[in-house]
């Protein structure tokens, strides 16, 4: 994680990527909380084989931050040759007519880069969870997700910090802005 921080300050970076060293989650590595909360790129965590990542699952929340993932997630899909499908979870079941307009566009915004796209709005009773529940059961070789500036959410409430420990893949994690 040190030499990804170092990397970046001594050029120009899209994305930096980061290699687990070990089993356990990366995230419990202070060195990695550092690189969330610092690097203002989005960052790679990859998780067992290197592989190139053909079924990407994009989170997306609603608005501005939203618009990131999806782009980010987007380009790296059409860089790879992937196929998107485009996640919304939803405590309440099917979302108002606003929320389903700004995944719409989403959509449209991921064919327009001429990436195959799909849109699944899950139910469950976290982000985290219904993020976890889509990953394993769709066979995702990559997991984009927004980053929050971290003053915004306590590390029991930071959905990317839980979906990085439950994911079982590779997570892209985008920082709000980039």
């Amino acid at each position: 994680a040190d030499g990804a921080l170092v990397a970046y300050h001594s050029a120009l970076h899209d994305i930096t990527a980061a290699r687990e060293a070990r089993e356990r989650a990366a995230i419990e590595s202070e060195r990695m909380k550092r690189l969330l909360e610092l690097l203002p790129v989005p960052i790679l965590l990859v998780r067992g084989p290197v592989r190139r990542p053909r079924r990407i699952l994009i989170c997306t929340a609603v608005g501005e931050p939203g618009k990131a993932d999806i782009r980010i997630g987007g380009w790296m899909a059409r860089q790879l040759g992937g196929s998107v499908t485009l996640l919304h979870v939803s405590a309440a079941g099917q979302p108002p007519p606003w929320v389903r307009d700004h995944l719409d566009r989403g959509v449209a915004t991921l064919r327009s880069l001429e990436v195959a796209a799909s849109l699944s709005v899950r139910p469950a009773a976290t982000p985290a969870e219904g993020i976890r529940d889509e990953a394993r059961e769709g066979d995702y070789d990559l997991v984009v997700v927004g980053r929050h500036p971290p003053e915004l959410r306590a590390d029991s409430e930071n959905v990317t910090r839980q979906v990085i420990e439950l994911a079982g893949c590779s997570v892209l994690v985008v920082p709000e802005g980039a």
